[in-house]
């Protein structure tokens, strides 16, 4: 029986919703019948290719699992028939000869194989308490123990001229101010302490947008992990040998003129166990996760035949990387047409 599809006039839509509907399969299998058994009736032809009773069924039920409501059975087989002819000339066109298309398609494969493999085994690892008390004894001297943090306020006005100008002095001169108020009713400054740092003083004396409105305060720094990314080394190192509490003299330094607080410190120390375990935890996973990758990659390697040809891949080589700038080709740049 010769079944004749009538096509709609935005035929080319309804092909494309039908070919992402269903999914396209590798090109290069071209078997007659591709879900069924031989005994399934054929219930079309579409340029060498078979649609079967068996294969009507199957995509029925993967559209009915999917959630993907179908109008009618003839629907869903005009749809099946536009993609088998689609797949017929895709086949044709020698696309799927391509370089690209071949990386595509091993690419695929590949992402499911190992989703299916070494991405249950790895996903499946798991930490056990007697590992995390086991690690904990045998690094908490060394990786587990804490760094020493210090907590720094500062009060900042950008400055552009050098220490003794008169424009650089004048703002020194408004930064004392500032800290004399402060100092004056810290209470009041920072209600009660509610406040960070210069409390209330920051918003009125310092242009740093990030903390004045915060009390100048630039939170808890490990100063032993290097620059701070806005606040020059020689005020974090004035703030660092302060006293808890005391507050430097203004200091000229990078592009402004600064005053620094001390607000606190704490000192480096071992970790708990308790405190360790979300550390150790992560560790251990990503370990024990690298070494299901490494024997993963050993056992591949190991069940698959390999021969390298030694003296062909000695000659191997990369091509060279163009560190030239663009235009810088070696050979002057044609010259412009003259006007």
């Amino acid at each position: 029986m010769v079944i004749i599809v009538k096509y709609a006039k935005n035929l080319f839509f309804r092909i494309v919703l039908a070919v992402c509907s269903v999914g396209l399969l590798p090109v290069g299998c071209k078997p007659k019948s591709r879900l069924s058994a031989e005994t399934s009736p054929v219930v079309a032809e579409v340029g060498g290719r078979t649609i079967t009773h068996a294969d009507f069924e199957a995509e029925a039920e993967r559209r009915r699992a999917a959630g993907q409501p179908v109008a009618s059975a003839q629907a869903l087989l005009d749809e099946m028939i536009e993609r088998e002819a689609m797949l017929v000339k895709a086949e044709a066109s020698g696309i799927a000869q391509s370089e690209d298309f071949r990386r595509d398609s091993e690419s695929r494969l590949l992402s499911q194989w190992v989703a299916s493999t070494l991405a249950k085994t790895r996903d499946n690892v798991k930490v056990t308490d007697e590992e995390l008390k086991k690690a904990y004894e045998e690094r908490k001297d060394s990786a587990l123990t804490s760094a020493a943090l210090t907590r720094l306020a500062i009060l900042y006005r950008k400055a552009s001229g050098r220490s003794g100008d008169a424009a650089v002095l004048a703002l020194e001169q408004s930064l004392a101010e500032g800290v004399a108020a402060f100092e004056k009713d810290r209470a009041a400054s920072t209600n009660s302490g509610r406040l960070p740092g210069f409390g209330k003083i920051a918003a009125d004396y310092s242009e740093d947008t990030l903390t004045r409105y915060r009390g100048g305060d630039l939170g808890w720094l490990n100063l032993e992990q290097g620059e701070h990314p806005r606040v020059p080394q020689e005020v974090l190192a004035a703030g660092a040998a302060l006293a808890e509490g005391k507050v430097s003299a203004p200091l000229r330094a990078g592009d402004g003129v600064y005053v620094v607080m001390k607000i606190g410190e704490r000192a480096a120390k071992q970790m708990t166990f308790q405190e360790a375990v979300p550390l150790m935890r992560r560790r251990l996973l990503r370990e024990k996760q690298r070494a299901v990758e490494a024997q993963f990659k050993a056992d591949l390697l190991g069940s698959v035949p390999v021969k390298v040809v030694e003296d062909v891949a000695e000659k191997l080589t990369l091509p060279k990387v163009d560190t030239r700038p663009a235009g810088a080709s070696g050979t002057a740049l044609p010259m412009m047409p003259s006007q």
